[in-house]
């Protein structure tokens, strides 16, 4: 090799170079030429290529871009699903030593999924504003409905965050409305500290022109917000009726009923979900109806969704 290198590992154990081959990386109509090297590593780690850095690329996730030198090359990647808002609420007393940071236990409302990654953020009204508490931007993933925050005291002295109240809010772009909480209420994103200390300062405008701008602001989001509910109610109305029963049923006619029942120790797949047949006594109205599984049996009042047709088994011919 004419150049010496060296690979380093994150305590700073030298590992020798054995070579270097050079790779040619293909991405559209470009082909650039990036050095791998050869070593040997026997133990777990990560390994990468500064391709990115090195080529001057830019990744684009919102837009789905890799824009190189020449191009802009279509990512094809599933578009991520937007995860709901929900507030993030201490789960037992704490109390912060003071100028410390922790992390603590916080669970989330109203939430169904037992493992998922979730973004953490500051309400809008953080409590840096009442007790000197701040609440760190955080991507963590929860774990038996239970995940964990990072929080620092500002103060001189000891502050208590008592359990059940709010710390934080779950933050992402709402699926129905497209928007997050922030710009539908406020006409802005949402600014952390962090963004404070990075961000360039923005122009200074006069307060009726930032009366002006942020009414107009507030116009657009709620017209964009109107016309995507709207799309995503007709979206939901058009999968339901794909499945719905329109004609109904009529009397005297034999149905399958949606009950299932759960059985400890055994699997779902194995648990039958419908029993039957019933017989339709009477339609009370479009949607719901009457009925009884034998002349000597309650009777039981249930909606449409819950039914389907029944259809007589088939006599096995030709069997012995």
């Amino acid at each position: 090799m004419d150049e010496e290198y060296q690979l380093e590992t994150a305590n700073g154990e030298v590992i020798p170079v054995k070579g270097i081959h050079l790779a040619e990386i293909r991405l559209g109509n470009s082909t650039f030429r990036q050095k791998v090297f050869v070593a040997d590593i026997t133990d777990d780690v990560l390994l990468g290529l500064n391709v990115m850095a090195e080529q001057n690329f830019i990744l684009d996730l919102p837009q789905r871009v890799l824009k190189t030198n020449n191009e802009e090359i279509i990512l094809n990647f599933p578009k991520i699903r937007a995860l709901p808002i929900r507030t993030v609420k201490a789960s037992e007393d704490v109390e912060i030593p003071p100028q410390s940071e922790v992390v603590l236990e916080a669970i989330c409302d109203n939430s169904t999924e037992e493992d998922e990654t979730v973004i953490v953020e500051p309400k809008s009204e953080n409590l840096l504003h009442h007790k000197g508490i701040l609440t760190g931007r955080t991507l963590t993933v929860r774990k038996n409905k239970q995940m964990l925050v990072r929080m620092m005291n500002l103060k001189d002295y000891p502050q208590q965050i008592s359990k059940g109240e709010p710390i934080a809010y779950r933050s992402a772009v709402h699926e129905s409305t497209g928007k997050t909480p922030a710009s539908i209420v406020f006409g802005a994103e949402l600014r952390l500290p962090i963004d404070l200390i990075s961000d360039r300062p923005k122009k200074e405008e006069g307060v009726n022109n930032y009366i002006s701008h942020l009414q107009d602001r507030l116009q657009l989001t709620h017209a964009e917000v109107r016309q995507k509910m709207r799309i995503e109610s007709d979206r939901m109305k058009t999968r339901y009726d794909l499945r719905a029963n329109t004609g109904g049923f009529q009397v005297g006619e034999k149905v399958w009923l949606y009950n299932p029942k759960r059985t400890k120790g055994k699997s779902p797949k194995l648990q039958k979900s419908w029993e039957g047949p019933y017989t339709v006594v009477t339609r009370l109205n479009d949607v719901v109806y009457r009925i009884q599984k034998n002349p000597q049996a309650k009777m039981k009042i249930v909606h449409i969704d819950r039914l389907t047709p029944y259809q007589e088994p088939h006599p096995n011919e030709g069997v012995t």
